[in-house]
Parts: structure tokens; sequence; C-alpha cells
């Protein structure tokens, strides 16, 4: 077989395409593309719509399909998306993820549906933050060897797995990316390189409106550290003027769209409060708890109360410690160290049991009171004591560590200078870029920018700032910026500060795994025992920060046969979709909201609107009558009501409010889609919209006396206004709780000859009934004074005085009866707040247990004070759970049935 010719063959291939400037960059981030396929395994199979889980990745899907959408129909209106109706800027709600966006505006445009979009934009987001952290680190440091390193410590730290679910937390690569192009741009103050600093600036500040304003301070201390220590970029009027051009031209480009979150934050009043910044701060010992997704870690931290996940992993803490206590160039150490040699190798014994103490303590405070075992035998067991020995050891050792020879750092970072620092500090001219043009080119694209030590500065002013400030309102400078700069108002989870963290501990551990690197090619001096160790360190991250196989979910991508049908219809105002409280609905609604295009009234962000929120509150458990007046007020055109996501025991409530409100004229029925979706219009907005259909269930309500005879549970649902009403009257009339048998008695009357939810008629009843209780009647004329002290001593409560002169004088001159009295002190407001969650659960012992609290089985009014204290905590929502899942209601249950 003849031989190939010189320079054929795949090698050769990646040879020449690796001395190209394009073509080595797209190889790099192709590696870290299979990197994030190995390392998020099995994402890559399902990028058409693979999802962390079915919440916020569905609103992020919406909003990069809005920016793609309004970018291309209306752009002077983007913030004015189409959730949130009637309410503008809207999607200053939350991030608007534009920057995001803008990169995967081709993928729109080739009509790949949004879920696929961020799909793939959350798979790219890992290989574009290893990227981003490869390029930064092989500028500081003109390593290839310690940028793959650092690129892998940042493309998958634990916590971005732990933010998988919100793409512009994950989607950080612009912040390697900017502070790079500063130190390009102070390296040559050329204009291509300002405008790539302005290009960065801008970018970040579109992708994620928290990076942007978390990278300010990092960012401007790296800038004073850089000028300090080259006194000649003070009078460099290229490095000023050109920098200020391409930050100001950034600075035009990003306040359109930071005006609108200033904007709702005064006119809706959303803005996150001081007690919820400090709420959501994490303590130092978060930094011991680690993400769940990590195979190696997850357990790590799981007894710390709170959520926040902030372990980086073990490896890179101790690759930047690597980097602070070895020198890059062990001769010049070895020159510069008059130590002896057994003193030497003291301070290294101190090193190490600082070392391993901190990992004994880390252990002991992540795992807790931990054992382990070799072959069934105990080797060490790590507790409460274990952390109190090693800070012992750590203390000690410190003191004495710091007593003999200071870290080598300390010297390294006063003595290394960048070579040729004469070049970068010369002030660029236009005419001298244009000159040096060729020179430049044969410059190799790694060689440093700085001096180590002055990496190593850069690196630990990200590092540390970024732990500083995660800590939230346990630090007192992050409460003075958050109390007095109106920026950092906006920042409601300080943990996310982490990730500025990160980016200085990428590049520490890159430098320190170039200098084990260069330590062993000293040991060994073999040709390629550097590209070992380096390939041994990346290989020992890619084992620890490893979360394959990665839990995915499959997205609900396709449009619904309801999405298409709205799609076509007009809509004079908006669509409003049920339930709305419940989980992740809102969610799904906002994912639909893509397919029809029309204004959704309840959707889900940051903040709510007013609508969504009273919304919620119209419809917990059920939807009141309230709701139908807010339908028509908002004005919605269309209701949605998704029964697949109804709790089933909430059905039989929708089917009665439905009924009631198709029978009143107010709602009608179009048709129903998807075997589950049914689609109603608000008559007062859309009075043209047809009925395509029947309605799907009964319509008939049949008469309530007849249905709390059949079954007491009608005491609750719908009607639970009317019953709440009812037990106050009892309660003012007779100045005690009512008791059960009284109270079915008297519902049955009042609801005599009630068909729907007849609310003219109700009132009717339950005046007639009022004016037959023997309160009435105890006082003779005259003493209406008597009688409404009476009636207010019964019922708790104080009635201002100018309220009872009121009442008497309507008694007396006839204006008003006593039974209309009664019924108004029943419904003064002091009295509808206290008794709420009382009377809610009496019902519930009336409707499920058809008896008073205290009877037997129970002994004493324990239990029912018990679920009062409950339902002031948590609300009422899981209290038919509760009462239908007791065993008192399941023997009531089986013994009513057949035999």
């Amino acid at each position: 077989m003849a031989d190939a010719p010189s320079g054929s063959g795949p090698g050769s291939l990646l040879s020449r395409m690796a001395s190209r400037p394009l073509s080595r960059e797209l190889l790099i981030f192709l590696g870290f593309i299979l990197l994030t396929a190995l390392m998020t395994w099995p994402w890559v199979l399902h990028l058409r719509d693979a999802v962390a889980d079915r919440g916020d990745p569905y609103m992020i899907s919406w909003t990069l399909w809005w920016d793609y959408h309004q970018t291309f129909h209306n752009p002077l209106h983007l913030f004015d998306a189409n959730v949130f109706y009637p309410y503008k800027y809207t999607l200053a709600f939350s991030e608007n993820d534009y920057g995001i966006a803008l990169l995967f505006f081709p993928l729109f445009a080739a009509g790949l549906r949004a879920l696929t979009v961020s799909s793939v934009a959350t798979f790219l987001g890992f290989a574009f933050c290893g990227y981003g952290a490869f390029r930064l680190t092989r500028t500081l440091t003109g390593s290839n060897g310690a940028a793959w390193v650092a690129g892998i410590v940042f493309a998958f730290v634990p916590f971005r797995f732990h933010v998988l679910s919100h793409l512009h937390y994950l989607f950080a690569g612009w912040i390697p990316l900017l502070l790079e192009a500063f130190i390009l741009f102070a390296r040559e103050r050329s204009w291509r390189r300002a405008a790539w600093l302005g290009a960065a600036f801008t970018m970040n500040a579109l992708s994620c409106v928290s990076w942007f304003i978390m990278v300010l301070i990092p960012l401007a201390l790296t800038a004073a550290l850089v000028i300090a220590r080259r006194p000649t970029l003070r009078r460099d009027h290229a490095f000023w003027l050109r920098g200020g051009v391409a930050l100001g031209a950034a600075a035009l480009i990003i306040l359109p769209f930071l005006i609108p979150y200033y904007v709702v934050s005064v006119k809706y009043g959303l803005r996150w409060q001081p007690w919820e910044f400090a709420l959501n701060s994490p303590q130092p010992i978060h930094w011991l708890a680690a993400e769940g997704r990590n195979k190696l870690w997850h357990n790590l931290g799981t007894q710390i109360p709170g959520g926040h996940k902030l372990f980086p992993g073990l490896l890179a803490p101790l690759l930047a410690l690597a980097a602070l206590r070895l020198s890059l160039h062990p001769r010049e150490e070895a020159r510069g160290n008059f130590e002896s040699r057994p003193r030497r190798r003291f301070i290294i014994a101190l090193d190490c049991a600082i070392v391993l103490a901190g990992i004994v303590a880390a252990l002991a405070l992540g795992y807790g009171d931990v054992t382990y075992r070799v072959f069934g035998h105990q080797l060490v067991r790590l507790g409460a004591r274990s952390v109190d020995h090693a800070l012992v050891v750590i203390s000690v050792a410190l003191v004495l560590r710091f007593w003999l020879s200071p870290p080598q750092f300390f010297h390294t970072a006063r003595k290394e200078r960048p070579e040729r620092e004469h070049e970068s500090e010369s002030p660029a001219t236009e005419d001298s870029a244009v000159s040096e043009a060729s020179a430049r080119s044969a410059r190799h694209a790694s060689r440093p920018v700085f001096g180590d030590g002055d990496a190593i500065s850069i690196a630990l002013i990200w590092t540390a700032w970024g732990f500083l400030s995660s800590l939230g309102a346990n630090l007192f400078l992050n409460r003075w910026l958050h109390d007095y700069v109106l920026l950092f108002q906006s920042i409601r989870l300080p943990s996310r500060w982490a990730m500025i963290c990160y980016v200085g501990l990428a590049v520490l551990a890159g430098i320190g795994a170039s200098r084990l690197a260069c330590r062993a090619s000293r040991v060994v001096p073999r040709q390629r025992v550097a590209t070992l160790v380096f390939a041994l360190v990346a290989s020992a991250l890619v084992f620890e920060l490893r979360a394959f196989p990665l839990r995915v979910e499959r997205g609900e991508i396709e449009p619904t046969a309801l999405a298409l049908r709205l799609k076509r219809t007009e809509m004079r105002g908006g669509l409003v979709e049920l339930p709305s409280e419940e989980g992740l609905s809102r969610h799904f609604y906002m994912l639909r909201a893509v397919d029809h295009e029309r204004p959704l009234v309840n959707a889900t962000s940051s903040f709510l609107s007013p609508a969504t929120i009273e919304i919620n509150d119209a419809t917990r458990g059920h939807p009141r009558q309230s709701f139908l007046d807010l339908l028509e007020k908002i004005p919605a055109s269309y209701l949605v009501i998704n029964n697949d996501r109804l709790p089933p025991e909430g059905r039989a409530d929708y089917q009665t409010f439905l009924a009631r409100a198709v029978a009143s004229g107010r709602l009608r029925f179009v048709n129903r889609f998807d075997d589950a979706a049914d689609l109603y219009a608000v008559v007062k907005t859309e009075p043209e919209a047809r009925s395509e259909a029947a309605l799907p269930f009964k319509l008939g309500l049949g008469q309530w006396a007849t249905l709390i005879d059949d079954d007491p549970l009608s005491l609750l649902g719908p009607y639970l206004n009317w019953t709440q009403e009812l037990y106050r009257v009892m309660l003012v009339a007779e100045g005690k709780l009512p008791r059960y048998a009284e109270f079915r008695e008297d519902a049955q009357i009042v609801g005599k000859n009630l068909y729907e939810l007849d609310e003219g008629r109700f009132r009717n009843n339950l005046y007639h009934l009022v004016g037959d209780l023997a309160v009435i009647k105890a006082y003779p004329s005259g003493s209406e004074g008597q009688f409404i002290q009476r009636l207010t001593n019964n019922a708790g409560i104080v009635l201002p005085e100018p309220r009872r002169i009121e009442l008497a004088n309507d008694l007396v001159a006839k204006r008003e009866t006593r039974a209309g009295v009664l019924l108004k002190i029943a419904n003064e407001p002091e009295l509808l707040a206290r008794e709420d969650d009382r009377s809610v659960v009496l019902l519930h012992y009336f409707a499920y247990l058809h008896r008073n609290p205290g009877e037997p089985p129970e002994r004493n009014m324990d239990g029912f004070n018990y679920w009062i204290g409950e339902v002031k905590k948590h609300g009422a929502n899981d209290l038919a759970n509760a009462f239908s899942s007791s065993l008192e209601f399941r023997a009531r249950s089986q013994a009513r049935m057949p035999k």
C-alpha cells in the first residue's frame, strides 16, 4: 500500500485547523460540547423537548419566543408582553433573557418550537460557560492546560445544575468573557478591543440583569487593581477615551432594557422587600451543601436547613490552594528560599495538616455524624467533636505556618511582572495599531497578558467578592448596598452571587493545575508529563462533578387543539385559564401562549400581576361569585377550564359554579377540546360568541334543601359563603357556636325552593328565617338600644358609637327591621375576619363528621382548636383532604354503602 501523502489524514487536518485562530476556537468549543453531552447525558438525546422540570423552563421558553416574536413584529413594545393582560411592561416582571434569545433567533427562524430552542440553549449553556472560563484563564496564564481545567470547573460546578431550570442563571458564559475582554483591552487599547469590551458588557447585561448587577463591583475592583499596578494606564488617553466610548455605547444599548424594570417597580410597586433579601440569605455553612444531582456529593449537607446548595466540589478549592502555595517557577523559589531542608519539610507538613484538617471539618459539617468503613471495619467516625478537633489543628498549624514562612503567593505577587511589559504599557494610537498588526498576529495567542501574581490577584478578587456577597444580609456591606443602592434592591436570592466566586475559583484551579504540572515536570523531566498531569486533573474533575445520568423530563411540546383554535379567535379582552392556583398550571398556560399568541391574564413570573392574585384568591378551592365580577372587570374574553388539572374533589364545585354562570347568561359554553379543556365565552366582553356544543355536564343543580338532606357535604363547596353567613347569624342570635342538628335544620329552611345558586332567593329565605328567631321578639318596642347591645355582646364585637347610633335611629324611624339589623351585624367586617377560620373548621365537622366538635370519639375541643390553628397558619386548602381521609369519615362512608 502506498504511503499517504504528507500532510494528509485526520491528525494533520486537526493540526491545520488548530493553527487557524477561528478554527482553533471552534474546536475548543466543540470539545466543551462533547463534555456537556457526557456530563448531562442523556439530555443530548432529547434536545427536542428535554426540560429539567415542567415549571420555570416553560416560562423561559415563552420568554425566548416572545423576544424573537416581538423583535420582528413590534420591537418598540418589546416589554408589553402577551401575559398578565391588561398590564403593561409585563416582560419586566422577571428576567427578559433577550441576550440569550438573540443568539438563538436563527433556530426560531428555522421553525423550531420554543421548548426546543430552550432545551438547546440549556445544553449549550454549559459549553458556553466552559468556553468562557477557558478563554479567560488562557488569557491570564497563557496555558491551554490550565484553561481546560478552569473551563471544566466553571462549566460543571454543582451549582450550575442547581439552576438547571433557570436558563438565564445557567447561561453565565458572558461573565468570564467580559473579564477577559477588559484584560485584553488593558493590554492593547485598540478600537477593536474596546468594541469587544463593549459587546461583552452589553451581552452580559442583556442575557441576565442579575449578572449585569453582580459583575459591576468585582469588575471595578479588577480595573482598580490593574490601574494601580500599571501607573502608565492612568495617563493613557486611549485607555480612558476608547474604554469610555465602548462602555458608554453599551450603557445606551442597555438602558432601554433597564427602564421598564424601574417603571414596574414604581407603577405597580413590584420590588423585593428587605425581609425577603434577609430570609433568602445563605449562611457560610451552605457552602458545604451540595446539589442533589451531583453523583458524588449529593448527600453532602442534606441535614443543613435551607435550600441553598453552594458546594463547588473538593478538587477545585484544593487546586486553588495549590495555586497559592506553589510557585510557577520552582527554581526561582529555591534560589529565594534560605530555609534549611528540614524546615521546608516541616512547612510542607504544616500545609498538609491544614488541608487535611479542613477536609475533615468540611465533611463533618456537611455529612454530620458519619462513619467510614473499609471491609466492614470502622476506619474513622466524624461528628461534632471532629469539627472542634480539626479547627484546633488548623489554628495551631496556621500560626506556626505564618510564623515560619508566609505563603509564597505574597512573594510572587510582588516580584512577578509580565514579559515585555513596556510593550503593553505603551499608549496605542490608531496608526500604531495598524502598523503593528503583522507583529501582533505573529505572537502566540496564549502568551500571558499579565504576570502570574496578577492573575492570582484578579482571581482572588472575584472569589472573595462572590463568596462574601453570596452571604447576603449576613454581611454588613451587602445590607448597605441593598438598602441604599437602587440596582442592588432587585436582588432577591443573594446565593446567585456564588457564580462570581466560581469564576475566580475556576481560574485559581487552572493555575493550581498548571503549577502541579510544572512541579511534576521538574521531578520527572519528560516531554509529556505536564500534559499527563493536566489530563489526570481534568479526568478527576469530570469524575467529581459528574451528574450523569441526569434526570430529564419530556416537555409538552405539541400545541393543543384548544391553543390552535384560540389562535384563530379574535378577542376584545384577555384569556383566563383555570385552575390558577394549582401547582405548575400557570407555567403550562404560558407555554401554550406561545402557540395561540393571545393575551393571557393569569400567568407566572418572579412577580404576579394584581389580577392574577385576585383570580387565585377568587378561585382557591372553587370559584366564587366574585370571580364572575372579576372576569367582567378585567375584561376577560374567554375562560378555559382545564379539567385534567382540577383536583378530583373539586370538579363538582367547578361544575356547580359553571352551571350557575351559564344559567345566568354571564358565561356561554363554546366547546370542549382535547377531551379535557372546556372553553367558555364571557358574554359581557364577547356577546357575539356562539355555542358550538351542548354543555358537557348536567345543568340543573336541584333544590339546596334536598341536597343538604341527601349529602351534608353540600354545606361546603359553592355554598360555603352562604353557610358561613348562616353560622354568623346563629352566633349573633344566640351568642354560642351553632349545634349540628339545629344548623342543618336551619340550612334546609333557607334552602327550601332554592334552585341553582340564586343569591336573591337565598337572601329572601335567610331574612324570613331571621325574622322568626326568638331574639327578634325578646325585646319590647322602644328597647332598640338594648337589642343592639345584646347582639353585639353575642357577636363579641364592639361597634363604634356612630355605627350603633345609626342602627338604633334606623330602627326607631322604621327604616330598618330588627331582622335587617341582625343581618348587618352578622356581616360586620370585624366579625367576618374573626370568625372566618373557626366557621370553616366547624362546617367541615358538620359536613364530613355529622357532629359537633368535642363529641365522641373526641374527648374535648383540642382537635377543633388544632384545626383552627392549622387553618390560620396554612389556609383551608388541605382541610377537605384531611377530613375526607380521616378514619371517622371513612367508617361513616363505608357504613352508608349498600351491603
